[in-house]
């Protein structure tokens, strides 16, 4: 099920490492807050959307979730690379 704007989004480490679900909570702060808390190999987000974008909230969620997965695929391609 696609999650949706507003709920808390829970994601393995195994494939989203924290640094990498961090570093876009970084790149989407003009757009929203995020808030991230781990809990053993998982990691919880959640998403407030401002009000100036808020008509766009489930596409920032997905582009988020799709570029924390961009970032991750890169961190775990790049260490097989160094092996």
């Amino acid at each position: 099920m696609r999650p949706t704007a507003g709920e808390v989004v829970q994601l393995s480490t195994t494939v989203y490492p924290e640094r990498c679900v961090l570093e876009a909570a970084e790149a989407y702060k003009s757009f929203c807050s995020v808030m991230v808390t781990r809990a053993g190999d998982e990691i919880s987000v959640s998403l407030a959307v401002g009000p100036k974008h808020a008509h766009e909230a489930q596409r920032i969620l997905d582009e988020f979730l799709n570029y924390a997965l961009d970032l991750s695929v890169r961190m775990h391609v790049g260490m097989e690379d160094d092996g």
